[in-house]
């Protein structure tokens, strides 16, 4: 989000020029349908064993598995050797099924793909 990383740019990197933000402008069938960069195609534009620390938060909950491949290898290649990385996920167990079904869950994924589950119908299915 354009608005998201200006903010960055502007309270985060003026103060502190090791943090940088980029805008990766790509496709996303709902956030952003006009863009013509797929997710899967996109390297980050970062060298090999760079950093000592990657987040990704509310990055793969928003993926699907082919994405969510492509960047996790990507993270994998920027970091150092014994390099963290923090990723955030929905977990889809025997509990968290049951307040699905149960209507106590906040999200539910009630409609099942090809190796993961979404919260929304797709368009055109």
């Amino acid at each position: 989000m354009k608005v998201a990383i200006d903010w960055c740019q502007k309270n985060i990197s003026a103060r502190n020029p090791r943090f940088s933000f980029k805008l990766a402008d790509v496709y996303n069938g709902y956030y952003q349908p006009g863009r013509a960069v797929r997710t899967g195609g996109i390297s980050v534009p970062l060298r090999r064993q760079q950093f000592d620390f990657a987040v990704f938060t509310s990055v793969f909950t928003h993926l699907q598995p082919k994405a969510c491949a492509h960047y996790m290898a990507e993270a994998a290649r920027v970091l150092k050797p014994g390099g963290k990385c923090f990723m955030t996920f929905f977990v889809l167990n025997a509990d968290s099924q049951s307040l699905m079904k149960s209507s106590g869950a906040r999200m539910s994924f009630r409609f099942p793909r090809a190796g993961y589950f979404a919260a929304e119908e797709q368009k055109g299915r």
